[in-house]
């Protein structure tokens, strides 16, 4: 898909500005949310959901067809990690917003709720191992002065028992998200190295 199109037809440029534009709000403030309130809340996303529909129905049946598409491959890639508990219900509903926002594209392994939610759990991955090294400090030098090896820590230093909690995945999803959008603007495509 390049940029300003959908289903093959040229996209009027306010549309597609509006459509980056809710992808950029959502995301900064499901972030917000998500780290703040650990939620992603329904009032933000139900109506995302519904703006994209909308806003691809305003391109036309084809429009609609491509905004119900880029929904369901979101829902595609997200449920069954939620199935089993990998993600929470508002980072599916947060990925099924960029997809009914975004569409799905021609051939669909360029869509870019395809790449965003790829870019994120790549960030959220590397999220996860900094808290996992940071908790692994942590354990260490816990071990060294139960052993006598060194003094004890004094209060505030060293890692926070925040470390212990989840990420809030909103973060990393709206962080790739973004770099589908930086990639789209650039290279006018989520995933320039795929040929089209």
């Amino acid at each position: 898909m390049f940029l300003g199109e959908r289903g093959g037809a040229a996209e009027e440029g306010w549309l597609f500005g509006v459509r980056n534009g809710v992808v950029v709000l959502t995301g900064l403030v499901a972030m917000v949310t998500d780290w703040k309130y650990r939620k992603i809340p329904n009032l933000l996303t139900f109506p995302v959901i519904f703006l994209g529909l909308l806003l691809g129905g305003i391109s036309g049946l084809s429009g609609f067809g491509s905004s119900a598409g880029g929904l369901l491959l979101g829902l595609a890639i997200t449920f069954p990690l939620f199935a089993f508990n990998l993600i929470g219900a508002g980072d599916v509903k947060l990925v099924l917003c960029f997809g009914a926002l975004k569409g799905l594209a021609s051939p669909p392994t360029v869509s870019f709720v395809l790449w965003a939610f790829l870019y994120g759990a790549l960030i959220g991955g590397v999220f996860s191992l900094c808290l996992f090294g940071l908790s692994a400090i942590r354990k260490t030098s816990d071990l060294l002065v139960q052993w006598g090896l060194t003094g004890p820590r004094p209060v505030g230093h060293g890692p926070s028992a925040a470390l212990k909690a989840k990420i809030p995945y909103a973060l990393p999803l709206t962080m790739g998200a973004f770099v589908a959008l930086l990639l789209e603007f650039v290279a006018e495509s989520p995933a320039p190295w795929l040929k089209t």
